[in-house]
């Protein structure tokens, strides 16, 4: 007769943006103004490592329209893994 035994295992989600092989959080502006013929303009800064140079592009497109292009979203990308903790 074979016995076999379980363990359980606790995980944790965490964020590893301090471990050093982490890829960089990214972060993204898109345009949502919506214009005369109802289409959101849609246009998007791509992601950047850095949030100022996502904002930067937010600044710029506003002034490129004659600050007619004023509503946007932001969406960032940050690394997260699980982590073993040992035994349940």
């Amino acid at each position: 007769m074979t016995i076999r035994r379980f363990r359980l295992m606790n995980w944790s989600l965490v964020p590893t943006a301090d471990e050093p092989d982490a890829p960089s959080p990214t972060y993204n502006f898109r345009c949502c103004t919506v214009g005369d013929d109802d289409k959101e303009c849609g246009a998007e800064s791509g992601p950047q490592t850095d949030p100022d140079d996502a904002r930067k592009w937010a600044w710029d497109h506003w002034k490129s329209t004659d600050q007619e292009h004023s509503a946007f979203s932001e969406w960032n990308v940050r690394p997260w893994a699980m982590h073993l903790d040992g035994p349940a």
